[in-house]
Formats: C-alpha cells, sequence, structure tokens
C-alpha cells in the first residue's frame, strides 16, 4: 500500500532539494579554463629560473636539458643551487658546463638556523640577474620548449606573481592525481578573485625585487618546508596576481613517493599558522566536503525509517536523491577536471571527491601524533 501523507511530502522534498543542494555546492563548479595563451616575443623580461637541488641527481640529469633547451628569444638563466661536494650533482653539472644559460652556487653543507630549501632559494634569488624569479624543483620538467615563454607572457608591471599548473605524471595513483586537480580549483580560483592564498604546484614566478624588499621567507624561517605556500602567501597582492593554464605552461612532476606525499599534508598542516587568509578558505572547503555527507546519511536514514514504515514513495525518493548527488556531482567534476586529467573514469568521481575529508583526517591525526620538533628548524 502506497502511503501518502504530508509528512512524506516533507521528507521527500527535504531530500531531494539537500541533493540538489550538496551538488551544487561544489568548489569544481567554478571551472578553471585550459585556453592558449599568446604572447609577443619582444615583449617578454628576461628571467632567472631557480632550481634548488637536494639529493635529486637522478632527476636533474633527466630534466635539466628540457630546462636549457628552451625557445625563448631573450635572455634566461638556470641557476641550480646545490651543496659543493655532492658528486652525483656535479658529474650531471659538468654534462652540461658550457651551455651559457647554466650557472650553479652552493650552500654551506649544514645549515643549523634555515631550513636547507629556504636558503638555496634565498641564494638563488641573490645571485639571479634578472628581475623575474621563476621557481621549480628538479623532479618537475617542461612538456615542451614554449614553457618559459608562455608562463613569461604573464609578466608585466602590473603583475607581482604568476601561478602556474603542475602536472602529476601519468601513472601516478589516480586519487592522488584527483586531489592534486581539486585543491588547484581552490587555489587557482582565489587567484582568480586576485588574492592567492598559497599554491601546491612548483611551477611560481615572483619578483626579485620585493622577494629582497620585503625580507624573503622572513615570518617563516622556523619550519622547515612550505617554501611555495609561504612565497604565495606573503607575496600575492590584490588584483596582481595572475594565474596561467595554458598547456604549453605546464610542468610535469615525477609521481611522488608515499612518504613525499604525506610529508607534503603534514608540512602544511605544520605551515598553516604562518599562513594569511587560511580561515576563510578552509571553512569553504569543510563545508565543500560535509554537505555531500550529510545529503547521503539523511538519505540512507530516510530510507531505514521509510521501509520500516512501508512508505516506498519515501524509499523512491531517498533513493533517487542519491543518485541525483551522485550522477550531477560526477558530471560537473568531469568537466572541470577533463582539462587537467582526461582519462579519470566518470564513476570514480564522487568516491574520491567523498574520501577527501577522510583523507584529510588522517592527515590531521597524523600530524597531532607526530613529534613537532620534526616540522622546525629550532630543535632546542
Amino acid at each position: 500500500m502506497l502511503i501518502i501523507d504530508e509528512i512524506t511530502i516533507a521528507l521527500c522534498i527535504i531530500v531531494i532539494l539537500l541533493a540538489i543542494m550538496a551538488s551544487l555546492i561544489n568548489p569544481l563548479l567554478h571551472r578553471i579554463s585550459v585556453v592558449d595563451n599568446e604572447y609577443v616575443a619582444d615583449q617578454l623580461p628576461p628571467i632567472s629560473i631557480l632550481i634548488p637541488e637536494h639529493d635529486n641527481a637522478k632527476e636533474l640529469d633527466q630534466n635539466l636539458a628540457l630546462f636549457l633547451n628552451q625557445k625563448y628569444p631573450i635572455d634566461y638563466q638556470i641557476i641550480v643551487i646545490t651543496e659543493e661536494g655532492h658528486g652525483d650533482t656535479e658529474d650531471v653539472l659538468k654534462k652540461y658546463s658550457n651551455n651559457s644559460h647554466l650557472y650553479t652556487t652552493y650552500i654551506p653543507q649544514s645549515s643549523r638556523y634555515m631550513s636547507r630549501k629556504k636558503l638555496q632559494i634565498t641564494l638563488g634569488v641573490k645571485a639571479a640577474k634578472h628581475e623575474w624569479i621563476l621557481l621549480t624543483d628538479p623532479s618537475c620538467k617542461p612538456l615542451n620548449e614554449n614553457w618559459l615563454a608562455t608562463m613569461a607572457s604573464k609578466c608585466n608591471n602590473q603583475t607581482n606573481i604568476v601561478l602556474g599548473y603542475t602536472t602529476l605524471e601519468e601513472g601516478t595513483n589516480e586519487y592522488r592525481r584527483f586531489e592534486h586537480i581539486n585543491t588547484a580549483h581552490y587555489i587557482l580560483n582565489q587567484a582568480n578573485r586576485g588574492q592567492a592564498y598559497i599554491t601546491n604546484m612548483q611551477n611560481l614566478m615572483f619578483r626579485k625585487s620585493e622577494f629582497l624588499q620585503k625580507g624573503g621567507f622572513l615570518g617563516n624561517l622556523d619550519q622547515i618546508r612550505g617554501e611555495y605556500y609561504f612565497l604565495v602567501n606573503k607575496f600575492s597582492e590584490d588584483s596582481k596576481t595572475k594565474i596561467i593554464t595554458d598547456r604549453d605552461s605546464w610542468l610535469e612532476e615525477q609521481e611522488p613517493s608515499d612518504k613525499e606525499w604525506n610529508n607534503r599534508h603534514l608540512y602544511y598542516l605544520a605551515a598553516r599558522k604562518d599562513l594569511k587568509r587560511s580561515k576563510k578558505i578552509h571553512y569553504k572547503m569543510l563545508v565543500n566536503e560535509i554537505i555531500p555527507h550529510l545529503s547521503i546519511l539523511t538519505s540512507l536514514g530516510i530510507i531505514v525509517y521509510s521501509v520500516n514504515s512501508q512508505k516506498w514513495l519515501l524509499t523512491a525518493c531517498s533513493i533517487l536523491s542519491i543518485v541525483i548527488l551522485f550522477f550531477a556531482r560526477s558530471i560537473i567534476a568531469s568537466k572541470a577536471i577533463k582539462p587537467f586529467y582526461g582519462d579519470l573514469a566518470i564513476w570514480k568521481i564522487p568516491f574520491y571527491e567523498l574520501s577527501l575529508i577522510w583523507h584529510r583526517i588522517y592527515y590531521h591525526i597524523s600530524y597531532m601524533k607526530a613529534d613537532k620538533r620534526d616540522f622546525t628548524t629550532h630543535k632546542l
């Protein structure tokens, strides 16, 4: 017997509306377009590319030639910052010693009061002969010879930070690729509105003069990691932050190890205390991740109630609400991430989205249990 009463109708409306709301409260609804970026060759500025290296001789050997062989009409230099005495790295650099674009500078073999990478970047900036600095890592590589020119096309008098995109190499764990793109959407959309929060991509341009005038990493010197986070957070200014998503501007990062992937999340949690504008974006992320769970749990609870009370219309509406949620979020996410990760199966997307908050909880618990001295240069 089909039971239809006011409670049944009200609950049907609630579960359907909640599913629609959970579909539309979605960061991927604000898509980032991947568009070709035109540039005028004689308007490009000279660039200094910084590559801090530490135990990355293999990756440097694989990727350095791709940086040195950029098709760039203006002067550019590549500064590899490493520790003196690293034989494998020095062997790699000797292979390219005759290349006029390549420069090398060294840091002391130990740095007690500042993270090695922050010291490398600081020395690299000071050694750079050009105003515009492009920072990346040895584990990243340009996908074509126009990468530098495409990135530099955003450099002008109205810009002080340029955020480029970095994709994870094919074969990287699917969930990680999805999480990377999902985080990038938050970051790039925030930057599009004028002032960026952080970046999770090693493809970043900033001005040498601002870095030096404003004290570089001052305000973050106690943190071992988080260089890209802090640079964007500190130096990004309203309307002077630009993003570029043209495929020619992409870098590809080698698949991170499990330890490195885990550490990135933990070091971010350690760095958050030094970052401005974190509360707003984390509140938004929390709401975006909780609402779908609320919708599903509500529907499942009503299914149990309706089956026990034999209100089959309510059962059907609750099941329909789950179908609406999964279908709508799959379509929205698929359209948003296809330009960045075209081969992800659409049916997997809702499950990856639902798992985001559980991964986040896991990293928070791991950070709470960790020795906080592992994240700081001040061990005493």
